[in-house]
């Protein structure tokens, strides 16, 4: 996932959608050089992703009932989520993490990398 902030009051050369394609497209190119095949996706499929990475077994609903219910609609494609904070519409219970061992537990199930 590629993510950048957008400031708006800071004037950038080019329009962040520009410069999101350049980015993606580089890191693409670079990757594709160790052999590992990227593809892109929109912002319901890297919605429905995170949600089930954080979200993997929950206690308090169904599991496939909050997957349905919480899941992310694009309005437009070709246009930035700005009126929405995509990352508080992944989590329903709080993470917790155990630096020394180097893991995070989200709903109780650990993960080493994220």
């Amino acid at each position: 996932v590629v993510y950048r902030y957008v400031n708006s009051r800071q004037r950038e050369s080019y329009p962040p959608v520009v410069q999101l394609r350049q980015t993606c497209d580089r890191l693409s190119a670079a990757l594709s050089q160790a052999g590992v095949v990227c593809r892109r996706q929109n912002g319901e499929q890297i919605h429905a992703w995170l949600l089930r990475l954080f979200n993997p077994a929950p206690s308090w609903i169904d599991r496939q009932t909050l997957y349905r219910t919480a899941a992310w609609r694009d309005s437009r494609q070709d246009t930035l989520p700005v009126d929405t904070d995509f990352s508080e519409s992944l989590f329903f219970t709080r993470p917790r993490s155990e630096a020394k061992k180097g893991v995070w537990w989200f709903d109780n199930v650990a993960h080493r990398a994220v």
